[in-house]
């Protein structure tokens, strides 16, 4: 859609003959400036600029935005202007290369639009092993809040609990068994992400060891 549009915009400017050379821009958070390359051909000035702002609505974005950070990638010149005014609104810019804005914005999907997902998850387990349904909301209040209270105060490694930051390798392969047979795409992810817990609380032992033999 970008890519067409961007098309669109520069046969329209060569057909009406505009020397012009603006500075053009979008807010994909995972395509790069090279989707305005037909504009770029014409000598205009192309970036893209993508905000990390999760929110449900325009009046809470607005509420928000101060300070959220903001990325920047594509003409020198572009990011300027960009840099310019996007931290008049109170955004804190930082520039990405070209080659890594799928990259950065999957972790924006990890942060985001994952968690909904697990706790989807959750849920549905509970439910299926027992848990009233009426007890879910309180689940979520205490557990989850909890969670993103200890995340943003400790750090996720501060944050880790359960099996994989005790190490328990036997009660996780349990676990991922039972998941597996109530349903195998989330035994599968109960399995990756486990072992991705455990990666965490290794190196969190092994910084903290070496922390301690240089002290």
């Amino acid at each position: 859609m970008l890519a067409g549009l961007a098309g669109a915009l520069a046969d329209h400017a060569g057909a009406t003959n505009d020397h012009r050379e603006p500075i053009v821009f979008h807010c994909s958070g995972a395509q790069s400036s090279a989707l305005l390359a037909p504009l770029a051909l014409l000598g205009w000035q192309t970036a893209s600029a993508h905000c990390i702002l999760s929110f449900a609505s325009a009046d809470a974005a607005i509420q928000q935005f101060p300070g959220t950070a903001c990325a920047l990638e594509g003409d020198a010149s572009a990011i300027a202007a960009l840099q310019t005014a996007c931290s008049a609104i109170q955004a804190r810019c930082f520039e990405v290369q070209s080659s890594n804005k799928l990259l950065y914005h999957a972790a924006a999907v990890f942060a985001t639009n994952f968690l909904p997902v697990i706790q989807a998850v959750a849920e549905d387990a509970w439910l299926a092993s027992g848990v009233p349904q009426d007890l879910l909301p309180g689940l979520r209040t205490s557990l989850l809040s909890n969670a993103v209270a200890n995340i943003t105060r400790l750090g996720p490694a501060g944050a880790l609990t359960g099996p994989a930051a005790r190490g328990d390798v036997t009660a996780i392969a349990k676990q991922a068994v039972a998941v597996t047979q109530w349903d195998a795409q989330a035994g599968a992810a109960y399995e990756v992400l486990s072992a991705l817990a455990l990666r965490m609380a290794k190196a969190t032992t092994d910084t903290s060891a070496t922390s301690a033999s240089t002290n």
